[in-house]
């Protein structure tokens, strides 16, 4: 016999003495494996050890509490594994808790049958009171701080437009002296002409009346 039965055992012959048990007058005997799960639901599931008679239900999928319900017709020794499954929720870290499982049945004199329960965490000699899973949540992120909106930049004076430069030279002013002077002597010109033909004119006028 293993050092874990050999607990088992033990515990077994102490939890008879000191705990209550569940015994059937038919002759079978029940037992019930009660279990919670905290912070956020999961599915919990049972597996017999070495071919132990299963309960009603071996699992249970998004529950915080529930139990596992036997029903034994013959005295002897039974163990199982509970355990939570890993699920998919987001944020979540799932119990990765292993529970052992023994129920002890015995017959009385009448040939009525009893049992009793041991759990340990597995691989442990270390009892536990219940069965239970304690999911932890992600922390939640900070929210971000919006930024301080920047400050438009004051718009710019406007530049006053260069002055004017002095034209450049371009020569007009003294072609247009030279007009003035050709039309001066082209007016002198015509007043000598006419001038000139009056006094022809009447000349002749005057040689004709002698």
């Amino acid at each position: 016999m293993n050092s874990k039965k050999l607990i088992s055992m033990i515990l077994l012959l102490l939890l008879t003495l000191a705990m209550p048990f569940q015994a059937n007058a038919s002759g079978a005997a029940t037992a019930e494996i009660p279990f919670a799960v905290k912070n956020a639901s999961g599915t919990v599931v049972i597996e017999a050890v070495d071919g132990a008679p299963l309960p009603k239900q071996t699992e249970f999928e998004g529950v915080s509490t529930g139990k596992f319900e036997f029903s034994f017709t013959r005295p002897g020794e039974y163990y199982y594994k509970v355990y939570e499954k890993t699920g998919t929720e987001q944020g979540v870290t799932y119990d990765s808790i292993v529970y052992s499982v023994c129920i002890a049945v015995f017959s009385n004199n009448d040939g009525s049958l009893y049992s009793v329960t041991a759990v340990n965490v597995e691989d442990s000699s270390q009892k536990a009171e219940i069965v239970e899973f304690e999911n932890t949540l992600a922390e939640p992120s900070e929210p971000i701080e919006p930024t301080e909106p920047t400050v438009p930049s004051a718009p710019t004076e406007p530049t006053s437009p260069d002055s004017p430069g002095t034209p450049p030279s371009t020569g007009d002013n003294s072609r247009l002296g030279l007009w003035i002077l050709l039309m001066a002597f082209s007016l002198l010109g015509i007043a000598v002409v006419s001038i000139v033909y009056k006094s022809t004119a009447h000349t002749s006028e005057k040689k004709k009346q002698n």
